[in-house]
């Protein structure tokens, strides 16, 4: 779950600076002032140097300029400065470990900075609820959550609409899957904060890990009406929505989320395997084609944009991208059969079939792949291999009307007629608008001499497929009495 797992530390360090007692040195930093409240750290920086260079040792500035070190990461420079504050004003020691403990974090030096804070908490200051939350962060990174919740509690206490104590205390629970807690506690920032989106949004994810679906998709929907577009949000929502099977919606926000950030890669894939579902091919090739532009490397866009090119009859295409992905794994059935059934319609029968026989080497259940194997060996002349391969295929799959429809080819190209009009029939009754079937019955009863009957089942295949020119030219030769 999104850094819901992560106790995130903040700080709340207040950055006011004690005036310059020297009126010269004023300006100077008024502008250090200026520029670390703007975020010109660097430009702070010169400023307070300028003035200890002056040999004026103002606290303030010290103090500032470690502020400034700190947002740099220069955390070692930042506890210099701490300490000559310290040195230069003594009397302010609540001051002193305050700050010293946020560079200790910046630091990585957990301890010490717990340590600072626990200083405050006992000599200076018991009602600074700023104190008791920053100790939990650095507790909860601790590992020591039951030390944590005590001090989140406390600020709480000090301050009961003290939200991000709310909000951190939340994900404190959720950590220790304690999630009836985690919720209570986000349920208590919508109410102080009606419009925190954060709050709806960490509530969701944490109903999501539940299994309360519907539920974190309201609290999406929330955060979404008051951030438009938050991608997190339309991203988890459209996943949510997929899962109660609402397509359109999911659509909706995947759209959403590519109007703000046209190179989300998630989005893409998303969208471009619901296209695939939905056998809208050409709107899927064209994400899978921006997948590859974003990233050539992008081993699911090239396997999808290969069995989009498969279907579209791109074969060519398809066994490239194919190729590129079983070159990085070999241990894909799909792309191996997939190949397979572009090799075949290249007309390189061969390497169809040691493709056909990888897939099966990987998955040796799959009927589908049998069958295929079955077709191509038929078409290949090998009548009794592909008969193996159908009968194989129906084992697997005893309602497989295609596998009964190819098996009756292979019979009747072994001229056994009457079994091959049997798998037809067969074929029909599990699927009775497959109108191969009724086209292979006609090629069968044709070549047993039953002109008439064969007209009449290649005209119930093309009652059931009125477009196929296949159909139609097999139709006139029944006519004309050629078979």
């Amino acid at each position: 779950m999104r850094n819901l797992l992560l106790i995130v530390l903040t700080f709340l360090i207040a950055v006011s600076a004690k005036p310059a007692c020297a009126q010269s040195n004023k300006d100077l930093f008024k502008i250090g002032d200026m520029a670390l409240k703007k975020g010109e750290y660097e430009r702070a920086i010169l400023a307070y140097n300028e003035i200890i260079k002056r040999k004026k040792q103002i606290s303030a500035v010290y103090i500032n300029r470690g502020v400034a070190f700190e947002k740099l990461k220069q955390y070692d420079k930042a506890m210099a400065d701490y300490k000559e504050a310290d040195r230069l004003e003594p009397t302010q020691k609540k001051r002193f470990h305050y700050y010293s403990a946020s560079a200790c974090v910046g630091l990585g030096n957990m301890v010490e900075a717990a340590k600072h804070y626990t200083e405050i908490i006992k000599k200076y200051d018991r009602s600074d609820k700023s104190v008791f939350y920053n100790r939990a962060g650095v507790f909860a990174s601790m590992k020591e959550f039951n030390l944590a919740l005590k001090d989140y509690e406390q600020a709480i206490k000090l301050d009961p609409q003290f939200r991000q104590a709310y909000i951190q205390r939340a994900l404190l629970y959720n950590s220790e899957q304690k999630r009836e807690e985690a919720l209570a506690d986000l349920t208590k920032v919508t109410q102080i904060s009606p419009n925190d989106a954060s709050a709806y949004l960490y509530r969701a994810e944490i109903q999501a890990d539940m299994g309360k679906i519907d539920d974190a998709i309201n609290d999406y929907s929330k955060v979404i009406s008051l951030t438009p577009k938050n991608v997190t949000a339309l991203t988890a929502r459209a996943k949510f929505y997929l899962m109660n099977d609402k397509k359109t919606e999911a659509m909706k926000d995947y759209g959403t989320v590519l109007s703000v950030d046209p190179n989300n890669k998630n989005a893409l894939h998303r969208r471009g395997g619901i296209y695939m579902q939905e056998k809208d091919y050409e709107k899927a090739l064209v994400d899978f084609n921006k997948l590859l532009t974003i990233d050539k490397a992008d081993l699911l866009a090239t396997l999808n944009r290969g069995l989009v090119n498969r279907v579209l009859k791109n074969y060519q295409a398809a066994n490239d991208d194919l190729s590129k992905f079983i070159a990085v794994n070999q241990n894909n059935s799909l792309a191996y059969y997939n190949r397979g059934l572009a090799l075949k319609n290249l007309e390189r029968y061969e390497d169809a079939m040691r493709d056909y026989d990888r897939a099966i080497e990987i998955a040796p259940n799959n009927s589908e792949f049998f069958n295929n194997r079955g077709f191509l060996k038929n078409l290949m002349g090998n009548y009794k291999e592909a008969l193996t391969d159908f009968d194989k295929a129906i084992e697997l799959n005893p309602q497989f009307a295609y596998a009964y429809n190819n098996r009756a080819l292979a019979d009747m190209n072994l001229q056994r007629y009457e079994i091959a009009l049997a798998d037809c029939q067969k074929s029909i009754q599990i699927s009775p608008d497959n109108p191969y079937a009724y086209q292979n019955m006609a090629l069968i009863k044709a070549k047993m001499g039953k002109l008439p009957e064969a007209l009449k089942d290649i005209e119930k295949a093309l009652e059931l497929m009125p477009d196929s020119e296949e159909f139609k030219q097999m139709h006139q030769k029944l006519q004309r009495g050629e078979f």
